[in-house]
């Protein structure tokens, strides 16, 4: 996709400039289009998720997991429990790493609850939460504010938003389900591993089309990191939107878009829940190390 100007400038060139200088030119056409489309498209994604923290309250945006074990074994405040499947997804990420007194940053951290959630249940040191949204970021320094620190910050530039007020680097970064807006996903990656320390560990959760994930580990690798755990957690996913419906459906009543929010939630019988079941989209969480 490019824009009418990129179009227009490029059968331009094509007409009037010497052969040898067609290519540079040409490369400094698509990379303008490219900022241009990733700042356009930036700017929508922040205006979509603008309202939802104000007009639901929700604290956690993901689809949740469910696990029978799990069930058992996680024992939450009476105050989180009706979040328990969207604490599950970040329960089952962090299983089998020691948070304790360590450096934590979550990329994409909605409205804060998983934030909150790693802050009061690992014991880590720090816990900083970045999101592209102000509103958002807003919503969880009211909210969350006395557990973790938040800011604003674009996930394909996270190195640039760590003043010094904030720490450089961290021992651990969580993303979970937000990679899939990123206009740039090569560039995230290796944010994360530019802002990570020596064998730092990035928990990644999402969900797209098999090709795209295929493509995605990939890049990870490309970057410096190593996948020392994978799973295709679709059919954990699937069981928490079945068991979460209602409840779901009772919270959201009040919502001035609540169609729309039950399509952003994956509600049953909804496209994407839909793309779930069909296997046309698969939810995947890793463990990945630096190298």
């Amino acid at each position: 996709m490019y824009s009418p100007v990129t179009r227009a400038a490029t059968r331009i060139a094509r007409t009037i400039l010497p052969v040898s200088i067609r290519r540079p030119f040409g490369r400094f056409v698509y990379r303008t289009n490219l900022f241009w489309l990733s700042s356009i498209f930036k700017q929508s994604v922040e205006k979509k998720y603008a309202g939802i923290a104000a007009d639901t309250g929700i604290p956690f945006m993901n689809l949740g997991y469910y696990d029978q074990e799990l069930q058992k074994q996680l024992h939450l405040k009476n105050d989180d429990e009706p979040w328990r499947y969207n604490i599950q997804l970040y329960h089952h990420l962090a299983a089998g790493i020691d948070l304790t007194n360590k450096n934590i940053l979550e990329i994409g951290c909605g409205n804060g609850g998983g934030c909150y959630y790693l802050a009061n249940y690992h014991s880590p040191q720090n816990v900083v939460g970045m999101d592209l949204s102000s509103d958002n970021v807003e919503f969880c320094r009211k909210k969350h504010g006395n557990y973790a620190l938040f800011i604003k910050g674009d996930a394909e530039r996270i190195s640039r938003h760590l003043t010094a007020d904030v720490p450089g680097s961290y021992d651990v970064v969580f993303n979970i389900e937000s990679s899939h807006h990123y206009p740039n996903i090569d560039r995230f990656f290796s944010e994360v591993a530019k802002v990570l320390v020596s064998n730092g560990i990035f928990c990644y959760a999402g969900f797209s089309t098999l090709d795209t994930l295929d493509k995605n580990e990939d890049l990870i690798k490309k970057v410096g990191f190593t996948i020392a755990r994978k799973n295709n957690i679709t059919t954990h996913v699937l069981e928490s939107l079945n068991r979460d419906k209602k409840r779901k459906e009772e919270f959201l009543s009040t919502s001035r878009e609540y169609s729309y929010m039950l399509s952003f939630f994956a509600h049953p019988d909804s496209w994407e829940y839909n793309a779930f079941k069909s296997g046309a989209k698969e939810y995947r969480s890793y463990i990945c190390t630096k190298n």
